[in-house]
């Protein structure tokens, strides 16, 4: 099962042929049709067939041709097919919707004069039946052009990586790092403590225990490195984490999330990766002080110093009696 999947992956990665690319736009027109032509014929047949009665050609063919004329034109006028939206977002989605239902009601009409005619109720089942095919189409398209942009887990200098958090910030790198085909890192997995969250997945990748199952999942998955995705990390946690992380043979590489992302509510993306740091453990920025500049401020001045039981205040007084 597994060198199926492989076989499919590969043939799945191999780039399309120049010809079919050119007429991407044609190929989708004709799909569209091609649903339409499918799925009138059988909900035609599959009516007259209940009532005993034999399908006729010359109707079928009629209201196939009315509807296809329909969906080119309100297709065209809507915006459909002039590559206005991603094919297969939600956004041209819905677009397909309003163009299916006036197409469907068009064909209705023009249908409605003539005798013999095909069953309205033919019609209006085939109609729901297009729009089924049509959106399976896409999502199959859809389908295969995400794994296309994926990157390739067998490549070198591929990093996999267990995402720890499955909110909307550990799903937003999951979509970010599962469509850069020229990406450092494959998701392997998700980590989240949230007993609700047991089952959940995104774009394939589940969740596949807590941190406590760190060493487990790292080494059944062959994970080298854990991204931590949680916004406002507490500074607990993230020690607990690391030392999970340590105790994994080999050590897990922890990695973070840059804040600029978060700080101005952006999706993050791959670039965005970068490796633990000091301030990530201490839970805040570390400030230097370049005391040199500062010295003619307080030198033979008598300073008083807030707080100077503390670490922070104590060292203040420490480096403040150079002075």
């Amino acid at each position: 099962m597994g060198g199926l999947r492989d076989k499919l992956r590969k043939r799945a990665r191999t780039p399309l042929p120049p010809a079919l690319i050119e007429r991407l736009a044609l190929v989708k027109v004709l799909l569209d049709l091609a649903a339409w032509g499918v799925a009138i014929t059988l909900a035609a047949w599959v009516r007259l067939s209940m009532a005993g009665t034999s399908i006729s050609a010359a109707p079928l063919v009629r209201a196939v041709a009315f509807v296809w004329a329909g969906q080119l034109v309100l297709g065209l006028w809507l915006g459909l097919y002039k590559g206005r939206w991603r094919y297969g977002s939600f956004d041209e989605v819905a677009v397909l919707f309003r163009v299916t239902v006036l197409a469907s009601v068009l064909m209705v009409l023009l249908e409605r004069p003539f005798r013999p005619r095909t069953p309205v109720s033919a019609m209006v089942v085939g109609a729901c039946m297009a729009l089924l095919l049509m959106v399976a189409v896409r999502y199959v398209w859809r389908t295969v052009m995400e794994v296309r942009r994926r990157p390739d887990p067998g490549s070198e200098g591929i990093t996999r990586l267990l995402v720890f958090g499955a909110g909307d910030r550990g799903c937003g790198i999951i979509d970010d790092l599962m469509t850069a085909k020229d990406g450092k890192y494959i998701p392997v997995g998700l980590i989240d403590d949230d007993p609700g969250k047991a089952r959940f997945s995104a774009r394939g990748v589940k969740v596949l225990g807590t941190r406590r199952d760190l060493a487990v999942i790292a080494r059944e998955h062959r994970a080298s490195a854990v991204l931590v995705a949680v916004t406002d990390v507490p500074q607990d946690l993230m020690t607990d984490l690391l030392a999970q992380a340590d105790h994994c043979v080999p050590p897990l590489k922890v990695k973070v999330l840059s804040p600029l992302s978060s700080l101005f509510g952006e999706k993050a993306r791959g670039s965005d990766i970068r490796d633990l740091s000091e301030e990530d453990l201490l839970g805040r920025r570390r400030i230097d002080t370049d005391l040199a500049a500062i010295a003619h401020y307080i030198t033979g001045k008598r300073v008083l110093v807030t707080g100077a039981g503390g670490s922070i205040g104590s060292e203040l007084c420490r480096q403040l009696r150079h002075f």
